[in-house]
């Protein structure tokens, strides 16, 4: 059994400075007269040991535990209690040393300090750590002045929880307390990570059912991009046609041109030799007389009327040629439109892609968050 083998105190109530008590494996009596510090040593103890009972340390705030610096002295800087317990035999499970240090330390500020060791510990930790001795704060291990008189003079059913108390009995059913207000704890937790799963659960399928309509989605848009495009290959190839067509018409009406302005050329020829002929004849038609003159004037009309009728044929020739231009340009065009609508079917058809990406990128967070909830939820179970 473990057993107290030294206290220290600095500057602790009565006790001004460093003083060191020795103690041995067995039974110790601590005697002096009313004052010289008894019970300080025994308040001390309750301190370090994680005491927090205004009535049984004597103390109304944790700071009226420093020295006070007697009548003429100032008040010291701090208060600390260190306790040395034997670990000989390994009662302190966990800890190799032969010796546990406890520790606390209190300054003016009323901040209060544990060590287990040398090691910063909490009030929880030292109690945790005493209770592998089946030391407890409120077990009897320590009794205070007048606590005798309370045991003796208490109800038979406050007898039975202070049994309890001394067999350890109450401890474990604080500890179930504890566990089971973990466990609803758990409980309410688990309850709640379900209901993120079932809308988690929801918001897959509606992603689900979204990923599916953008997948339809997506095919009726490659389908109307492949219509589209074998649309825009027939009006191009239709174009073509029509416009090879239309350059064979052009090069059949530069052809027929040419053939007006060589036929022209002949008649402005035939003007010219008629012209000639014309006064030749009204050279002759002052010696020949007035009918050689009459039938050269005729035939001057007739050429007159044929050299109108052909120059007639020209004008239509041309108009024709200008109409076929204004076909030609118009073709250029319709065809600069059929590519700039195969570039805004590309861009669109690009966004989509995005959009599904992003859609699928969207599904896979949801998956993982999916799976990390899972996992959490097993791990709290187990």
């Amino acid at each position: 059994m473990t057993y107290i083998k030294q206290v220290e105190l600095d500057n602790f109530k009565s006790f001004a400075g460093h003083i060191k008590f020795d103690f041995v494996n067995g039974f110790n009596a601590i005697a002096g007269a009313n004052g010289s510090g008894k019970s300080n040593l025994i308040d001390a103890l309750l301190f370090v040991f994680g005491g927090s009972s205004k009535k049984e340390m004597r103390s109304d705030i944790l700071t009226d535990l420093i020295f006070n610096g007697g009548k003429n002295g100032r008040q010291a800087e701090h208060a600390k209690v260190n306790v040395i317990l034997d670990n000989s035999k390994k009662e302190f499970h966990g800890i190799e040393e032969n010796e546990v240090s406890i520790s606390r330390k209190v300054d003016k500020n009323g901040k209060s300090v544990y060590r287990v060791n040398g090691k910063a510990s909490t009030r929880e930790e030292v109690l945790n750590v005493l209770s592998l001795v089946k030391f407890r704060q409120d077990g009897f291990n320590i009794i205070p002045q007048g606590r005798i008189l309370e045991v003796v003079g208490t109800s038979n059913e406050d007898r039975l929880n202070l049994i309890n108390d001394l067999s350890g009995i109450s401890v474990f059913e604080d500890k179930k307390s504890k566990a089971m207000n973990e466990m609803r704890k758990v409980e309410s937790n688990i309850s709640k990570i379900d209901t993120v799963l079932n809308e988690k659960r929801k918001l897959m399928a509606q992603l689900e059912k979204d990923k599916t309509r953008a997948i339809e989605f997506q095919q009726l848009k490659e389908r109307y991009s492949a219509l589209l495009s074998k649309q825009s290959m027939i009006k191009r190839d239709l174009a073509f046609s029509e416009l090879q067509s239309i350059l064979e018409q052009l090069k059949e009406a530069e052809k027929g041109n040419e053939t007006l302005a060589s036929e022209i050329e002949k008649l402005n020829d035939r003007v010219k030799k008629i012209n000639e002929e014309i006064n030749v004849i009204n050279t002759k038609a002052e010696a020949e007389g007035e009918k050689e003159i009459l039938d050269a004037e005729n035939k001057a009309k007739e050429f007159d009327s044929e050299l109108a009728r052909l120059n007639a044929v020209l004008k239509n020739d041309n108009d024709q040629l200008n109409n076929i231009i204004t076909s030609i340009d118009e073709l250029s065009k319709s065809q600069e439109e059929i590519k700039q609508q195969i570039k805004t079917e590309e861009s669109e058809k690009k966004n989509l892609e995005e959009k599904i990406d992003a859609l699928n990128s969207k599904k896979l967070l949801l998956i993982e968050s999916e799976s990390k909830t899972q996992n959490y939820v097993k791990n709290r179970k187990y």
